[in-house]
């Protein structure tokens, strides 16, 4: 029996545990569709790089280091620091390194930015409530309407117009995230390596934490020989018993 009440759900009802769904990941261990994704470091740590480069690995849907697109599909990419210009210099570079056709993988990519303040939610100064702003009103749209299977938010410091440490994020918030299912990275900055990815309050916990440092040597087995810039990437998984582990990645 499966009851609906108010503001809880109960399930007393036996199940099958072969016909339970299996988790929607649109790359296993970094993002599921329907979920939070935090990626973290200090500023100037090259989170924006490496976004792009999940971002293309999402829409071809091959593999980089670690992360693996379960199927080529639709990103949008929505960045309040970089102009259209400077994310077309980034997408150029990121490219030509992975050897790939920007006509065929491009379309699959929507790259998106504000006109003006890139605020996605503030506060309503009469009832006190969170609500979204014109901007975040039309990135639903562009998820729903390019059926995107992936969101990300770059940086999150700029999308809330509120206490960042008394925000509530989750991706119900985010009509799109529900309705279309779509994974949602929000990335941010760290001022110190020793500030926690808790001076955000998720009501839903992130299913995956990342942790991006660029000065922790990593192993050079996995070193570019064109050179790069080497990073290591701890990843916690809080599915996963709150497991770390380490990787290494090159961007050009």
């Amino acid at each position: 029996i499966v009851a609906k009440r108010k503001a809880l759900w109960t399930d007393l009802a036996a199940w099958n545990p072969a016909e339970i769904p299996k988790r929607p990941w649109a790359g296993p261990g970094y993002l599921m569709r329907g979920s939070v994704s935090v990626l973290s470091g200090q500023g100037a740590g090259g989170k924006s790089s490496l976004v792009v480069a999940w971002t293309i690995s999402a829409a071809t849907g091959e593999t980089i280091g670690a992360f693996k697109p379960v199927e080529p599909m639709v990103v949008v990419n929505y960045n309040t620091e970089d102009d259209r210009d400077e994310q077309q210099r980034r997408y150029s570079a990121a490219l030509i390194a992975a050897k790939q056709d920007g006509d065929q993988v491009m379309p699959r990519i929507v790259r998106c930015g504000p006109n003006d303040v890139g605020t996605l939610f503030e506060r309503n100064s009469d009832t006190g409530r969170i609500v979204p702003t014109a901007a975040m009103e039309e990135l639903e749209a562009i998820c729903r309407d390019s059926g995107a299977a992936v969101l990300v938010c770059d940086p999150l410091a700029e999308l809330l117009q509120i206490d960042q440490r008394k925000a509530a994020v989750s991706p119900k918030k985010i009509r799109a995230v529900t309705e279309t299912r779509t994974a949602l990275l929000l990335v941010l900055a760290r001022r110190t390596h020793a500030q926690s990815l808790t001076e955000v309050l998720l009501v839903q916990p992130p299913n995956s934490s990342l942790v991006m440092s660029p000065v922790i040597p990593c192993d050079q087995r996995h070193a570019s020989p064109a050179g790069g810039v080497q990073h290591n990437l701890r990843h916690r998984q809080a599915n996963s018993f709150g497991q770390h582990r380490d990787q290494c990645l090159v961007l050009r």
